[in-house]
């Protein structure tokens, strides 16, 4: 089974690619450890994603203003377009195929969803509860 985070998606990006171009347009600008903390990626993978991002030009990186030995790393004009495009597309799907629930399921789902990843924010008790 492949590694997830070298699934490439249907626009040439690899999963890993997309967390890094996603993290950078949430958050902006952002140094590699910052990066790597943030995606919980390690610093390889960001140095790997960074040089793949670059070469297709969705990502540029600059010498850092506040530390002479790192790197500030942004999305350029076009990684903010696809970015936002996938994330789109993305939540589009989602709106669909989560249309076939009511309310009180989708809310469940998230409750378990939430659980199964340890998610202390979701509240399964009122998930339940909102069912009945």
């Amino acid at each position: 089974m492949a590694d997830s985070d070298t699934l490439e998606l249907p626009d040439g990006l690899t999963w890993a690619g997309f967390r890094v171009c996603f993290t950078l347009w949430v958050a902006g600008p952002l140094e590699p450890h910052r990066l790597a903390s943030f995606t919980s990626m390690s610093r390889a993978a960001i140095s790997a994603a960074r040089k793949a991002l670059e070469a297709q030009q969705l990502v540029t990186s600059v010498a850092s203003s506040t530390d002479q030995r790192s790197i500030l790393m942004s999305l350029t004009p076009q990684g903010g377009d696809l970015t936002r495009e996938i994330h789109e597309r993305a939540m589009r799907n989602a709106t669909a195929t989560l249309s076939a629930l009511t309310l009180p399921q989708q809310h469940m789902l998230v409750g378990l969803l939430g659980q199964l990843v340890g998610d202390d924010t979701t509240d399964i008790d009122r998930s339940i509860t909102d069912l009945g």
